[in-house]
């Protein structure tokens, strides 16, 4: 549909968001990407005390929730480290990004000549409402779930360096958003 991969807030089409997948991957999907509403400290902080030195990138980086758990509320998504909440998003936010209401989901063969990568894109699934109301329940279930993209090195630049937040799903689990949308 000449749609170039992008990282764009809008939807793919007027009013669905296109995965590709090569179908023999077995990587998650990012369904979107976003930052926490609210922070329960400073995110370089958060970072230095929570991540991992990498001596190689000579900086600070949290890509895993090992040092958290995880609490589901009525209107939350909680990060927490102990009783302390570092990270939190509001449900009506997460159900709120429209570009996901509508999912494309399309697999693809690949093969390379000449050392091009080639693709056929065939058996697409159109995914309605695929989160409208169901965020909490797929979290909960573990059907979608989030890692951090988050580094923090002062001597490189003196903020955090935070790509987002990815909402993920494993390819097993795709079934599951299938049965429970609109069609």
């Amino acid at each position: 549909v000449g749609i170039k991969e992008n990282n764009s807030k809008d939807s793919d089409l007027s009013d669905a968001e296109i995965k590709c997948k090569r179908i023999k991957s077995k990587a998650s999907t990012t369904l979107f990407t976003k930052n926490p509403n609210s922070y329960g400290m400073d995110l370089a902080e958060a970072i230095k005390k929570y991540g991992d030195w990498d001596p190689t990138k000579k900086r600070w980086g949290l890509y895993s929730l090992k040092n958290f758990t995880k609490e589901i509320t009525d209107d939350k998504i909680l990060l927490k480290n102990g009783d302390k909440v570092i990270f939190s998003w509001n449900k009506k936010t997460l159900e709120g990004i429209e570009k996901i209401d509508n999912l494309v989901y399309v697999t693809a063969d690949t093969k390379k000549i000449n050392g091009v990568e080639y693709f056929w894109y065939h058996d697409p699934i159109v995914i309605k409402d695929a989160f409208r109301g169901k965020i909490k329940d797929f979290i909960e279930s573990g059907v979608i779930y989030f890692e951090p993209r988050v580094w923090y090195s002062p001597d490189i630049k003196p903020t955090p360096r935070d790509r987002g937040w990815a909402w993920r799903i494993r390819p097993s689990e795709l079934s599951k958003i299938i049965k429970n949308s609109g069609g």
